[in-house]
């Protein structure tokens, strides 16, 4: 799992990943830890996630609308998007140079980034499928194992979902849908 901090990410105090939930692109913190609330940072194509299938750029990567829930709420922190440009050595993201106009309840009309993942899939943080939990790159923690699909097209499951039935997993996904 590549993982990051910039002193432009809740000043550095926490390193961060990027994960993909279906079609959603998230911010997350690659383990867990008793500071947060919650290990989903933030929510990168906020308006924009959809069930329609990936969009690939010419280099056959990800492409995603930027357009973050981060930068939608009132703090001292802000452009998520210009801090994550700029990680070293590896930025995760890279501007494709188009932008669209998105309109969400928080914020209003504002002009969205495409952007593509410059990470490979194993380099995210994978989420179970059926119960939406994050892997974590804790020391002794198993990774989660495919269940389907290729590259960034893949779904993983976590141990706890793995070991239930199809109708328990099939049960926590609908949960979350």
């Amino acid at each position: 799992m590549y993982s990051f901090s910039s002193p432009k990410i809740l000043k550095g105090a926490f390193d961060a990943t990027l994960a993909r939930d279906g079609s959603k692109w998230l911010l997350v913190t690659p383990k867990g830890n008793g500071f947060l609330e919650t290990r989903q940072l933030a929510h990168l194509n906020h308006s924009t996630a959809s069930p329609d299938a990936i969009t690939w750029s010419d280099g056959n990567r990800p492409c995603f609308w930027f357009d973050s829930d981060w930068d939608r709420q009132p703090q001292p922190w802000s452009d998520l998007l210009e801090a994550l440009l700029t990680i070293e050595p590896k930025a995760p993201l890279r501007r494709t140079g188009r932008t669209q106009k998105m309109t969400a309840e928080l914020g209003g009309e504002r002009d969205a980034v495409e952007v593509e993942v410059m990470v490979d899939e194993d380099e995210l943080c994978k989420v179970c499928f059926y119960c939406g939990d994050f892997d974590s790159d804790r020391l002794g923690a198993e990774t989660y194992p495919k269940i389907e699909g290729d590259g960034f097209t893949s779904t993983y499951s976590c141990g706890s979902c793995t070991s239930l039935s199809l109708e328990a997993r099939n049960a926590e996904r609908s949960k979350r849908i």
